[in-house]
């Protein structure tokens, strides 16, 4: 049952991305890093005009410093963002983290991060700002890695005991090729739902339909209110 090798890292945060239905000129490169900003009331960080540029500079100045280096213009962007930034993630957003299946949240803000880094990691044209503030949604992006791994069928979020319905979704049938180049299909993709929906004020839960066994992940307020 060997790892599933179709997708990098990469490819995982421009999948992700795509489903925003932003940044297509990034192709194959695709959802999980991290970012945050400001944050108002304790609620998701506004991905303001401001907050888009001032990361899209970052990008630009590390791109120009490191032209030849992918690598180095990734690491030095991440560094300046990390300075500037400080602390993007506390709060653990991995729903499932297993060496066959990764199933994580990713926020508006750790969305912008993530596609400024793909596009420096492959040398391709930074996003406009336009497209930037396209992100407006936040994600839940199903990774299987290995064949065998629970096939997620339907993502269901909870605000309380109030059903919330998703903005888009992607999840659907994917073919991967594992190290010994046998392929299988399982649902794959990201899930979106709208800001409000992560805004403090109520428990959360997060319920992950496979099979007759669903996962159920649960958020309390006190950490929905901690969200960047």
């Amino acid at each position: 049952m060997g790892a599933c090798n179709r997708r990098t890292r990469a490819d995982e945060v421009m999948a992700a991305a795509k489903s925003n239905s932003v940044l297509c000129s990034i192709a194959g490169v695709a959802v999980a890093m991290l970012i945050c900003g400001s944050t108002v009331h304790a609620a998701l960080t506004t991905l303001s005009p401001e907050l888009i540029q001032k990361v899209r500079a970052m990008a630009e100045t590390t791109r120009t410093a490191h032209p030849a280096s992918p690598t180095d213009a990734g690491s030095t962007f991440l560094a300046t963002f990390n300075g500037e930034f400080g602390d993007i993630t506390p709060v653990d957003l991995r729903v499932v983290e297993t060496p066959e299946l990764r199933v994580h949240i990713v926020t508006p803000i750790m969305m912008l991060r993530n596609v400024m880094m793909a596009a420096l990691q492959s040398l391709s044209p930074l996003p406009t700002l336009d497209e930037l503030k396209s992100l407006r949604t936040v994600i839940v992006s199903i990774q299987p890695q290995q064949r065998g791994a629970r096939d997620i069928s339907r993502v269901v979020l909870f605000r309380g005991d109030k059903q919330l319905e998703p903005v888009t979704s992607s999840l659907a049938p994917q073919t991967f090729t594992n190290e010994f180049g046998a392929e299988f299909t399982i649902n794959a993709g990201s899930i979106a739902f709208s800001e409000e929906a992560w805004l403090p004020g109520s428990d959360l839960k997060l319920v992950l339909l496979s099979g007759a066994s669903p996962i159920e992940w649960k958020l309390s307020a006190a950490d929905v209110a901690r969200i960047r």
